[in-house]
């Protein structure tokens, strides 16, 4: 086999396995990768002709035949658990057709694309179930995916968003702080979190709280950013309804011609007094925040104050007592 002869230092030098087959299923030549994937002697010569040990003939049989019967020239086979990349070459010499074959063990990339697609399918399940909104933008912020409860908060079906600037659904007002902190993302700042509004499609605004994170390729260049939003609409109008009825209450409490303490209900120690007792009293606020209750009264009325905030610790009712400052 003068070709093989010619091209057998180049052969010896590939990672991958070269094997020439005749039509007798004898193997007439193999390069060193060759000489280990067929578990033949170190010192066997390729001017012998060996035959193709078993399970390897089976595969190897089985795919030359296919590659003669269907001019296919590349293929993949499984050969001991192992994935290999074969090419087919024929070769006519005077004894015959030799069916030249190279292989490559796939298997790590065979593996790695396993491992890929189980995180791809991961990464989907979790995207597409968290119980908030995820949006997968490009460095430059547009729209690449979106999950159903971000298309639900803003009113879009994901068509809709992939057509439409992310920065045109951010309130005017967060517009910079939100380019700012994709610019410190880009930067190398990691897991932002703040808070923006949204506008939904009917024009109406959405509290979200935001958290920016960075993927990136294996050259650790920017590939893409997720961001999860929370919908905290809700929770911010409590906090607006709660800090107005705290403006309410403060507004009575210090108008109020009656004269206010606040307590606390562990220690007795004062926490807040209105303005009116602080007129009536010559004290100021610091005189009597921290103190307790009985030492601003008279000493005779302090066990009488005493005995009311334990009947009212106990039974959590009103008292009424008389006492002087």
């Amino acid at each position: 086999m003068q070709v093989f002869n010619a091209l057998g230092a180049i052969f010896d030098q590939l990672d991958e396995i070269v094997i020439a087959i005749n039509n007798q299923e004898e193997v007439v030549y193999f390069n060193k990768s060759g000489r280990d994937f067929l578990g033949i002697r170190n010192d066997a010569s390729t001017g012998t002709i060996y035959c193709v040990p078993e399970p390897v003939r089976e595969k190897l049989m089985l795919h030359k035949e296919q590659i003669h019967n269907n001019g296919v020239e590349e293929s993949h086979i499984v050969i001991n658990g192992e994935y290999y990349f074969v090419k087919n070459k024929i070769i006519e010499s005077q004894g015959g057709l030799i069916h030249v074959l190279i292989l490559k063990n796939v298997s790590r990339e065979k593996i790695a694309e396993a491992n890929h697609r189980e995180s791809e399918s991961l990464f989907r399940a979790v995207f597409e179930n968290a119980p908030g909104g995820i949006i997968m933008l490009n460095p430059n912020s547009k729209i690449l995916a979106a999950n159903k409860y971000f298309c639900n908060y803003v009113g879009y079906g994901i068509e809709d968003l992939l057509d439409v600037s992310y920065f045109s659904l951010i309130s005017d007002n967060d517009k910079e702080p939100y380019k700012e902190r994709i610019a410190a993302l880009l930067s190398g700042a990691s897991n932002l979190e703040h808070e923006k509004m949204i506008v939904h499609k009917n024009q109406t605004y959405i509290s979200f709280l935001s958290t920016l994170s960075l993927i990136k390729d294996e050259n650790g260049e920017p590939l893409y950013i997720i961001e999860q939003l929370t919908n905290i609409t809700q929770r911010k109008s409590a906090e607006k309804a709660l800090r107005a009825s705290e403006r309410k209450f403060n507004n009575f409490f210090h108008s109020t011609p009656v004269l206010h303490l606040v307590t606390s209900a562990k220690s007795n120690k004062i926490l807040e007094c209105n303005l009116t007792l602080l007129r009536v009293s010559d004290y100021s606020d610091k005189d009597l925040i921290g103190k307790y209750l009985c030492e601003i009264f008279e000493v005779n009325d302090r066990l009488t104050i005493e005995f009311a905030l334990s009947e009212v610790s106990n039974s959590q009712d009103s008292r009424e007592f008389e006492a002087s400052l």
